[in-house]
C-alpha cells in the first residue's frame, strides 16, 4: 500500500545574525517552516533550530570572520548517509539523506552577488559581476557530476542564488542578475530534470520585486511559501525571506 507523504525544503539567509539579542526571534522564525531540511546561508554556528533532533552539516568557516561564521549550514532532521566533499567547501556543502522514497541530495549555496569580490580578497578588486559568472560556470558543472555520480537520488539545491533568474524574460524591468547566467543556470536545472518553483515568487519584503533565494528540485512541488524575517517587535531579522518548497511524496506504508 502506497502513502504520500510531504518533503519541505525551507531555506533562509539569516544576514549574518550579528546581533545576538535577536536569536530567540531567528529560532521561532526557523521553528516556523518546520521543514524536514532548511538551508541556511550567510549564518553562524549558533543560529539553528529549537528542536534538538536537526542535525547539522557545516560549509568550512569563511577567512576574514568570525570563526563560526559560514556561507552555508544544512539542518536536517532527515538521517544522514554521508557527506560529499564540494568543490567550494566554504561557498556550498553537501549532503546525502536518507528520506523516505529513495537517497536524497541536497546541495546548499551561496552564489556571489553583483558586487562580490571573493573569499580571496584579490588586489584590485574584480569588476561587479565577475565572480558570479565565475561561480556559476563551476557550480553548474559540478551540479551535472554530481547527478552523474548519484543518478538515482532526487537532487535539491537550495540557498541564496543572488539572481531573480528573470533577467532577459521580459517578464519584469527591475531583474537582478545576468541574462546569460540566468540561461545557464536554468538550462542546467532542465538538464538535471530539475524545476525552480521559486522563480516568479515574489519576495514578502521591501528589499527587492522578486526572490532571489530560490530551491530548485523534482519535478512536481505542491507549493511555495515565505515570510517575511521579521522580529515579533517588528523589526527586521534579515533582508531575505524564509523560503520553503513542498513536494509530495510516495513511500510504501
Amino acid at each position: 500500500m502506497k502513502r504520500a507523504d510531504i518533503l519541505r525544503i525551507s531555506t533562509w539567509n539569516v544576514d549574518h545574525a550579528r546581533s545576538v539579542s535577536r536569536d530567540p526571534d531567528r529560532a521561532r522564525l526557523i521553528d516556523s517552516a518546520d521543514a524536514d531540511v532548511i538551508i541556511l546561508t550567510e549564518t553562524c554556528d549558533r543560529v539553528r533550530p529549537s528542536d534538538p533532533s536537526y542535525e547539522p552539516v557545516h560549509s568550512s568557516p569563511r577567512p576574514h570572520c568570525p570563526d563560526d561564521e559560514r556561507w552555508v549550514s544544512i539542518w536536517t532532521k532527515i538521517p544522514v548517509i554521508e557527506r560529499l566533499s564540494t568543490e567550494d567547501p566554504l561557498r556550498t556543502v553537501a549532503v546525502r539523506l536518507a528520506a523516505a522514497g529513495g537517497a536524497l541530495l541536497v546541495f546548499g549555496t551561496v552564489l556571489p552577488w553583483h558586487a562580490d569580490i571573493g573569499d580571496a580578497r584579490d588586489e584590485p578588486a574584480p569588476p561587479r559581476w565577475q565572480e558570479h559568472r565565475r561561480v556559476v560556470a563551476a557550480q553548474t558543472q559540478e551540479w551535472v557530476e554530481l547527478r552523474a555520480r548519484y543518478p538515482e537520488d532526487r537532487l535539491v539545491i537550495a540557498g541564496d542564488w543572488n539572481t531573480d533568474l528573470l533577467a532577459g524574460s521580459g517578464l519584469t524591468r527591475y531583474s537582478y542578475g545576468l541574462t546569460a547566467e540566468v540561461n545557464t543556470l536554468l538550462e542546467t536545472a532542465a538538464r538535471l530534470s530539475l524545476e525552480v518553483p521559486t522563480r516568479h515568487i515574489e519576495d514578502p519584503g521591501r528589499q527587492r520585486p522578486w526572490l532571489i533565494d530560490h530551491i530548485a528540485g523534482p519535478p512536481g512541488a505542491q507549493s511555495v511559501a515565505t515570510v517575511e524575517a521579521i522580529s515579533d517587535a517588528g523589526t527586521a531579522l534579515s533582508d531575505h525571506p524564509l523560503v520553503s518548497v513542498d513536494w509530495l511524496t510516495t513511500t510504501d506504508a
